[in-house]
Formats: structure tokens, C-alpha cells, sequence
């Protein structure tokens, strides 16, 4: 995707805090924090934010297993944090939960991705087990 266009700048951020993938699906190297350790104020963004030197990517990653993950994809600070995102890249992409596995789904970026301002648009990407 970033190859396709290298003028804009987007970023991935990993919000699925229960089995975080998106720095091992795309081949990047870890960066030197997650995104609940920036929420929690532990880390600033430039810890945490990683770039794919190769496409120009930019990526956040998370932490697996993450204590109250509902809460922190829920918190005002989570919102604030998106809200900035979108004010800085061409494109943010939000791996969220799957929608109905677990209660971070339904209490997560829908007042995200849903409401938020600065929201263009969602996509969901759906796959299911075959049945035969």
C-alpha cells in the first residue's frame, strides 16, 4: 500500500491489544515501545512510532495480552491519540479486534472509527472458517 503511493504518508497502528500481529505480518522490526505503554504516558510517540525504510510505512505497534484493553481502546486519551494521528498522516489504519471474539471489538474504536472527527471512512475485513 505505501509502495503504491510513497508521496502520502500512513501509518498502521495495532490495536488489537490481545493478539497483536502488525509488526510480525508486515516483517518489521520491533520499536522501543507499544502503543499502552504511549496511553499510559510511559513512552512518547517518537518511542513508539516505527518506519519501514524500504516502503516509508509507518507503523505502532502493541503489546499482547495487555490488561483492560477495552478501557484503554475506549479512554479519551485513545481518541486524542487518533485525533493527532489523522492531523499528521495522509492515512491511519486501525487493526482492531475482530468484531465479535471479544468485548474490546464492541466497546473499541467504534467511538474510534465510528464517531471520531477526523474519520473518513471503515473498512472490516471478514473471514470465516469454511463449513463443509
Amino acid at each position: 500500500m505505501a509502495r503504491s503511493n510513497p508521496v502520502k504518508r500512513i501509518v498502521v497502528v495495532d490495536c488489537d491489544l490481545r493478539r497483536a500481529s502488525v509488526v510480525s505480518s508486515l516483517g518489521m522490526p520491533a520499536t522501543g515501545g507499544t502503543i499502552d505503554e504511549y496511553l499510559a504516558g510511559s513512552k512518547t510517540l517518537d518511542q513508539i512510532l516505527g518506519r519501514d525504510g524500504s516502503s516509508g510505512l509507518y507503523y505502532v505497534p502493541a503489546r499482547r495480552n495487555t490488561p483492560n484493553s477495552a478501557e484503554i481502546l475506549n479512554s479519551d486519551i485513545m481518541h486524542a491519540f487518533v485525533e493527532h494521528l489523522a492531523g499528521e498522516f495522509d492515512l491511519v489504519i486501525l487493526d482492531t479486534p475482530p468484531l465479535i471474539t471479544v468485548s474490546d471489538a464492541s466497546s473499541r474504536p467504534g467511538s474510534l472509527t465510528t464517531s471520531s472527527s477526523s474519520c473518513d471512512g471503515s473498512r472490516r475485513a471478514v473471514n470465516s472458517p469454511p463449513t463443509c
